[in-house]
């Protein structure tokens, strides 16, 4: 089975490498911008291409909205998260307690301009 690890990276760095542990434990294919190599087309296309092969979704989400790619009105995060709906791939969802003692850098910086939390 291949399986789509999407989220932020900077906040999210120590639980995608736990999600990407179990799942390699599960004895399955991850696909995570970690993994993505050198490749001809450009980030988002790269990352929707991705959730396109895989047959699970896991979206882990924190306190930060993520990058919006030139051009576009979404973070590339929530592009990858719509495209899998769209194309109607199982999902699992995480969200990090809004507890969770995050690191200052891995708070959005201005909480006004992000779609966060409306």
């Amino acid at each position: 089975m291949q399986v789509f690890l999407s989220s932020t990276y900077r906040d999210l760095i120590e639980h995608r490498r736990r999600v990407a542990d179990a799942i390699d434990r599960l004895g399955h294919r991850i696909l995570r911008m970690e993994t993505f190599g050198a490749r001809p087309e450009e980030a988002t296309a790269a990352s929707l291409s991705d959730v396109d092969a895989c047959d699970i979704f896991i979206g882990v989400y924190g306190h930060r909205y993520g990058l919006i790619p030139e051009g576009s009105s979404f973070s590339i995060t929530e592009l990858e998260f719509d495209h899998a709906c769209e194309k109607g791939k199982p999902i699992l969802a995480f969200i990090v307690d809004l507890d969770y003692d995050c690191p200052e850098d891995g708070i959005e910086a201005e909480p006004e301009k992000s779609r966060l939390g409306g």
